[in-house]
């Protein structure tokens, strides 16, 4: 993880996919809309996955950096099926 990178774990409760972003639901911190990029590395029990694997109400923990304002999701990991 870099210097700066914080986390966030709950439901996703939107998506927005014009604007690559989720917003997850974290019990302690509320609602956080993480923006998705090239960089971002998607998980599920290990192995690679993908933005069309994202769903609303699923459980998601996120490593994320604030750059101006903007917070991009460095990693996320989907709750195992």
């Amino acid at each position: 993880m870099k210097a700066g990178t914080q986390r966030v774990a709950g439901k996703i409760v939107g998506i927005n996919s014009d604007e690559r972003s989720i917003v997850v639901n974290d019990a302690q911190k509320g609602l956080q809309r993480l923006h998705i990029d090239k960089e971002t590395k998607f998980q599920r029990d290990g192995k690679a996955a993908t933005w069309a694997d994202l769903k609303v109400g699923e459980k998601v923990k996120a490593a994320f950096r604030d750059e101006g304002g903007k917070v991009h999701a460095e990693t996320l990991e989907l709750e195992a099926r």
